[in-house]
């Protein structure tokens, strides 16, 4: 009977240090579930942060090309108000140049 005894301690013993143990796996688990889940959204909202900086950089680009072109008609605007400017000047000389004396 003490030895029978002996072995039932000895088979609860460790029946308890594997539950301790499979409570420990758990709750490890648990814990990288969690980090997992975490990471998770941090990549979610990474990836939602840079298809927003390309939609403002797209924008950025459209934007400066549309200012580019804005420049670039204001320049030649002001090129056609110059010629526009010179030749009535050398209409003028050739007008004064051709009247007769």
């Amino acid at each position: 009977p003490l030895l029978v005894h002996g072995q039932a301690l000895a088979s609860l013993a460790v029946g308890i240090c594997l539950d301790e143990t499979l409570q420990s796996e758990v709750r490890e688990a648990a814990s990288l579930k969690k980090r997992y889940e975490e990471s998770k959204v941090r990549v979610e909202e990474t990836a939602a942060a840079l298809i927003a900086a390309e939609e403002t950089a797209s924008a950025t680009e459209m934007a400066a090309a549309a200012a580019g072109a804005e420049v670039a008609n204001a320049a030649a605007e002001a090129r056609a108000m110059k010629l526009a400017q010179v030749g009535r000047h050398l209409g003028g000389v050739l007008g004064a140049l051709l009247r007769p004396v």
